[in-house]
């Protein structure tokens, strides 16, 4: 099998990368030695032990060590850096049946700097019912039962779904964005908690009136 240095030389006797080197016993050994130590692929040197040559080939392995660490510290760090950077949130679930759903959230909205936030609709549904132009109730009472239908259909093909967008004003009244129906229909099924998306401000303000599980 060819070495390393065999399959780099050129016809001309030169190494890829290392043109200043030619095929003599003395620079062969140095290059033989330093491409063995960089890469981290052994190689045998192309000279006997007794070559006095071979101090050469020994001072290319030292040469190329610190070559060869570098190149295997940089993905640790590389690594290291992409980790720090990792998202640490898990993915809100709702489970409906015996199907778990993730929620997302629409791109504008996180572009925006929304987040998702679990909502407790025993004490959100309060607040809701006093926005009546948008509130929904039972058997879609002030919806649209072809959302709701929609809705319902939807979720059971388990596909992830857009979290519904709210805003919640410094007086606690609540008006939706987006994804009444959807709330309506999740809160009917008997969640406890249902993820909803909010911007900073209507988070604190969810918090500070209860509306958060």
């Amino acid at each position: 099998m060819a070495t390393l240095p065999e399959l780099l030389r050129l016809q001309g006797g030169a190494y890829v990368g290392y043109p200043q080197i030619t095929r003599n016993r003395q620079q062969g050994g140095y290059a033989e030695g330093f491409l063995s130590s960089a890469t981290g692929v052994p190689q045998q040197a192309d000279m006997s032990v007794l070559d006095p040559n071979q101090a050469a080939y020994l001072q290319g392995r030292q040469a190329g060590e610190p070559v060869n660490i570098a190149a295997m510290a940089a993905p640790a760090a590389l690594m290291a850096k992409v980790l720090r950077k990792a998202p640490t949130e898990v993915v809100p679930q709702i489970t409906i049946g015996d199907r778990t759903i993730p929620v997302t959230m629409h791109r504008v909205e996180a572009k925006e700097g929304n987040k998702l936030v679990n909502v407790n609709p025993a004490t959100f549904d309060e607040a809701f019912k006093q926005t009546d132009w948008q509130y929904i109730g039972k058997n879609a009472e002030g919806g649209k039962p072809e959302r709701i239908a929609g809705v319902q259909k939807y979720l059971e093909t388990g596909k992830p779904m857009n979290a519904s967008n709210v805003v919640v004003k410094d007086n606690g009244t609540i008006v939706f964005g987006d994804g009444r129906h959807r709330y309506a229909v999740l809160r009917d099924m008997g969640l406890g908690k249902i993820p909803m998306s909010m911007d900073e401000k209507s988070i604190q303000n969810a918090k500070k009136f209860g509306y958060t599980d």
